[in-house]
């Protein structure tokens, strides 16, 4: 990977070079000074630049400026409140007077909504916008960008593994089994995420966006209401994420170098008991169960006695912190460099990026190689046309697996992963029967493999030709190719019940054909009356192969892929594929930019659902008033803008199997002659689920565009869920998919920016806060949907009912911890006394030190009847602020965001605290109750734990709320003629500090968790990679 890097950058550096040389121009110093046009006051703290540079330089408190520039480029004056001004310097003067006029353009500046941009003062739906300015340097994957940064948007890192997974929901939780992802559009294109090997729930899911540099985005305009998202149709219900990369500016061709390097770190660990405390407890527990045992003639504890003359002492006679002997200082490399600039009517970008990262946790770590190339031609005053081609190829190496994660917690601390001879000496050779049915984490690390890797090519061209002045058709024809690739290799030495190594090979190959024609009117009539119609169609095509195998019997650790295993044990090859075909139209409409209406349809067609139901129409209708345009306002000098918003209207949402609507057969060999048997069944009127949306907003700006405050009210409804739905099994199939059930979002969202100061020294504050609510109205035959998480030998259950948000736990009550026998006594409904039982395992009494479960029916008895919800994961509000300083060339940004009333499910600390096996523990175990009359909330030690002190209850639910110091970012910029005389327009330097300061009173690694993006699985801590906190170094040249 590093070859082809160093191949791919010497070209680009030629490539520079030979640019560069070519467009070298005579330099000036150009001097002046800037006033207001109407007061002629000199304006201070102006910012001038050279146009698609960096380069640039601010008046002093005199209103006067010096820059120096080639002849023929560009001047570029912008100041807050007033109008910005471009200058090209033609002539030999060096001496330019500017006057600036007043009225901010902010509300002009153009925005990439669905199949077109337009003035954002025309917008009436709601949205928000993420400019690459605002994070620059502070992130390395793009759904970062979003954290913290918009209303309505909420993003959890469900990972800290490099390239880890990454949840992000616009406006709440919309589906239970369809997905919540929103649709990503990168220049124009819909992204179709690869899924289905790879990054799956242990690993918190994935990140379909790990391909994508972040330094090659522009901005990003998130796309929340119906107003907005209707015309994506059946895609949309989870909202749109338009993501648009960096293009080609005509001018003198820029280069840009980037390097920055840094480090991460895990900040908090789990206190763990020591090697001889973790066999102490063991001890108890065993003797709780049975007084009269004798360990030192126990096979299963004599290990544990510390006896030296055993020929196992060394081995159980330890004292291990797994989590400091798995964990290191993860370090990261992130290089880049682009070129940028154009002439005669053509315009270029390239770029190219290099990232790698090694992780916290041993032997994980990320690569990523990417390259981008735009090119637009104006053939003439008409014709445009144009190409986008990007590629990369990243690599996640998992180390060991979700396995050694498990194992940096609940390995007990006294064994050692290394022999020792009698004498107590290391040995090279691993230990392995210590660990009995345990995985010794560092032959996993070793010998093992986990990894992936994504080959991901995004092409497209397109055409703009312009029929008359105002109509318009283009046309876009992309191809996207995306290889991903999982080999597993596990060898028999990981596990003691391993007769032979295992592994597995699985690819996946997505291959999409995207075509899109629009045809656009664009009039305005008297200067009064303003219409945008616009007509399209579109029509998306995807296959996807994918196979596995499966071996065992490698001859050696050292050959860890399929083709050098000796028998197969398994193998399948599936192929899916869908279409979709849709015609849609948008008609805008406003009246001298005071009355707006705007009216959008889409006509969708999918392959994935019935032969009656293949087709839907998702309209929207919105107005909009921008009030500050009325007489009784104008004369309101405080007000700036003020527009009020409504709209309503419909969106889809696919995100199911190929086939699910289909009667399948698949072939089996377990007969003579063969055949098939049905694996799936018809669903004629199977049918996307339907989102209808409310959404109620204000935008409103005050004081000459130095306060600007946005509101949204949202109320979302989605019917015809996608639910299996149980049936008898006497129609060969337990389970079948079916429409059925209703879900409510509804939320207030509240985005403000203020300019504090914007002279000499400059400082904007903003933040944003969200509270949201969710709600399930409906579900089928109003029988309540137990979801599963985790494997058969660990299940959590979460429970979704009607009346209820999504996210609840479910489980038993925890109210404390019997003192006293006496204690266990609870009077029945009838009045009879007797003592607490267990009915799950025969009645049998609960005892003094057993956890006090909360009887909800007052029959004396603990079953499965006194479960009842015991938490939920949804916060009930978020969001961010943010504060900007400058002053000079100097710029610090300190980004904190927060999440209030959400609570986790502390699956990794339940198993920790259990005091029933011979597993790690925590220090929190020292606190249990020994004897009668003890007070604590830590129940007794237990072998076995048959009472289920341990079982999924309220005692692992924590509060998961948190504010945190996300990132702050100190950075100076140095232009002067010294660097500009050598080549070089500027040189930026930046330090950022990421998650530097959490304030939370969770107990886990960090409160920021999904073990899964799966609505049944958020909020639960389970094994989880931890995140981490990390620090950022990097310089940036422009030449």
């Amino acid at each position: 990977m590093k070859k082809i890097l160093l191949t791919y950058l010497s070209i680009l550096l030629c490539f520079a070079a030979s640019v560069t040389v070519a467009q070298a121009q005579e330099q000036l110093t150009v001097r002046g000074v800037v006033k207001d046009i109407a007061t002629g006051e000199t304006l201070i703290g102006v910012h001038i630049n050279v146009k698609n540079t960096t380069f640039g330089v601010s008046t002093d408190f005199n209103g006067k400026y010096k820059i120096a520039i080639n002849k023929g480029e560009t001047l570029v004056f912008r100041y807050l409140g007033y109008q910005d001004q471009e200058i090209k310097v033609e002539s030999d003067e060096e001496r330019l007077k500017v006057e600036m006029v007043s009225g901010s353009t902010e509300l002009e500046e153009v925005v990439v909504v669905g199949y077109s941009s337009m003035a954002r003062k025309d917008v009436v739906g709601s949205i928000s916008t993420v400019s690459s300015e605002d994070v620059t340097g502070q992130v390395t994957d793009v759904q970062s960008m979003l954290q913290g940064m918009s209303p309505g948007v909420q993003v959890v890192n469900s990972s800290g593994a490099p390239g880890g997974g990454v949840s992000v929901k616009i406006r709440g939780t919309t589906s239970i089994g369809a997905g919540n992802d929103p649709l990503y559009i990168v220049d124009g294109v819909p992204i179709v995420n690869n899924t289905g090997i790879g990054g799956g729930a242990e690993s918190g899911g994935s990140n379909p966006l790990s391909w994508l540099d972040p330094k090659d985005i522009e901005s990003m305009t998130i796309l929340k209401d119906a107003a907005e998202t209707s015309i994506y149709g059946a895609r949309a219900s989870n909202g749109v994420v338009m993501i648009t990369t960096k293009k080609g500016e005509a001018g003198k061709t820029t280069f840009n170098v980037g390097f920055q390097q840094g480090f991460k770190q895990i900040t908090n660990n789990y206190s763990m008991l020591s090697g001889d405390q973790n066999k102490t407890k063991i001890f108890e527990a065993a003797y709780n169960r049975n007084p009269a045992l004798d360990i030192y003639n126990s096979s299963y504890y004599a290990p544990l006695t510390n006896n030296p003359a055993r020929n196992d002492f060394y081995a159980y006679n330890n004292n291990t912190n797994w989590q400091e002997a798995l964990q290191q200082t993860g370090q990261f490399t992130d290089m880049n460099l682009s070129l940028n600039g154009g002439k005669n009517g053509v315009r270029y970008f390239i770029s190219g990026g290099y990232y790698t990262e090694d992780g916290t946790i041993k032997a994980t770590g990320f690569d990523r190689v990417s390259s981008r190339m735009t090119l637009d031609y104006d053939v003439n005053d008409k014709l445009t046309i144009g190409a986008r081609v990007s590629f990369a190829r990243t690599k996640m190496d998992n180390g060991g697996g979700h396995a050694v994660i498990k194992s940096m917690t609940t390995l007990p601390t006294y064994l050692y992963p290394y022999q020792r001879d009698i004498n107590g000496n290391v040995l090279p050779s691993f230990e392995t029967s210590a660990f009995a049915r345990d995985l010794n984490p560092f032959i996993a690390m070793e010998r093992n493999l986990s990894e992936t890797t994504n080959n991901v090519v995004n092409s497209n061209v397109y055409g703009d030709w312009k029929i008359f002045k105002d109509l318009t058709f283009k046309t876009s024809l992309s191809y996207n190719y995306n290889h991903v690739e999982q080999n597993i290799f596990t060898s028999k030495e990981s596990y003691n019940y391993l007769q032979e190594a295992q592994g597995s090979n699985a690819t996946s190959n997505l291959s999409s054909i995207n075509w899109d024609n629009t045809l656009s009117y664009k009039k305005s009539f008297n200067k009064k009356h303003n219409i945008n119609v616009l007509a399209g169609f579109g029509y998306l095509h995807n296959e996807k192969p994918r196979s596995k195998i499966n071996t065992y019997g490698s001859a050696s650790d050292n050959f860890q892929f399929v083709n050098s295993y000796l028998r197969l044990s398994g193998s399948d090859y599936i192929w899916t594929g869908n279409k979709l075909v849709s015609t849609f139209g948008k008609v805008a409409y406003n009246f001298m930019g005071k009355y707006y209406a705007t009216v959008n349809v889409r006509y969708d067609g999918s392959s994935r659902f019935g032969e009656d139901v293949k087709f839907g129409t998702f309209p929207s209708f919105a107005l909009a008033w921008r009030a500050s345009k009325e007489k009784f306002l104008k004369n309101f000098k405080p007000l700036s803008d003020l527009k009020f918003r409504a709209s309503y209207g419909l969106t889809g949402n696919q995100n199911i199997g190929d086939f699910n609507a289909y009667g399948l057969y698949s072939p089996v060999a377990n007969y003579i002659l063969g055949g098939s048997v049905p694996t799936g069944m018809n669903v004629e009127n199977l049918t996307w689920e339907t989102t209808k949306q409310f959404n109620g907003g204000v935008d409103l700006v005050l004081f000459n565009y130095k306060l600007k405050l946005v509101a949204d009210y949202y109320h979302k409804t989605t019917e015809d869920l996608l639910l299996a739905k149980n049936i008898s099994q006497t129609s060969g199939f337990d389970q079948v998919l079916q429409n059925s059930g209703t879900i409510l979002n509804e939320g207030l969202e509240l985005g403000l920016h203020y300019t504090v100061f914007d002279k000499k020294f400059t400082w904007t504050t903003g933040g944003n806060i969200t509270f949201a609510k969710n709600q399930v109205l409906d579900l089928p035959n109003n029988e309540p949907i137990f979801l599963e998480v985790g494997n058969n030998q660990s299940k959590l259950f979460t429970i979704i009912e009607e009346g209820q948000p999504l996210g609840n736990f479910y489980g038993w009550k925890a109210l404390g911890v019997y003192s006293t026998p006496e204690d266990v006594m609870t009077t029945k409904a009838n009045g009879e006394k007797v003592p607490m039982k267990n009915g799950l395992n025969g009645n049998q009494p609960f005892e003094a030190g057993d956890v006090i479960w909360e009887d909800l029916n007052g029959d004396g008895v603990i079953n499965n009847d006194d479960r009842q919800i015991i938490g939920n994961a949804q916060p009930k509000f978020f969001g961010g602020f943010n504060n900007t300083f400058g002053y000079k060339g100097f710029s610090l940004n300190v980004l904190v965001q927060y999440s209030i009333g959400n609570q986790i499910y502390n699956y990794t600390r339940s198993q920790l605290e259990s005091q029933a096996a011979q597993d790690a523990m925590t220090t929190a175990t020292l606190r249990s109750w020994r004897k009668n009359g003890d007070v604590t909330d830590v129940p007794r030690a237990y072998q076995g734990d048959p009472m289920l002190n341990g079982r999924q209850s309220s005692r692992w639910v924590e509060d998961g709320s948190y504010v945190r110091l996300k990132t702050v970012t100190l950075s100076y910029n140095l232009m002067n003629e010294s660097i500009k005389n050598a080549g070089i327009n500027s040189i930026r330097f930046t330090i950022t500090g990421n998650n530097l300061l959490t304030w939370t009173n969770y107990l886990g690694y960090d409160p920021e968790v999904n073990y899964s993006n799966n609505p049944g699985a958020i909020g639960i801590d389970r094994y989880v990679y931890p995140p981490n906190r990390g620090v950022t170094m990097g310089v940036n040249v422009q030449f």
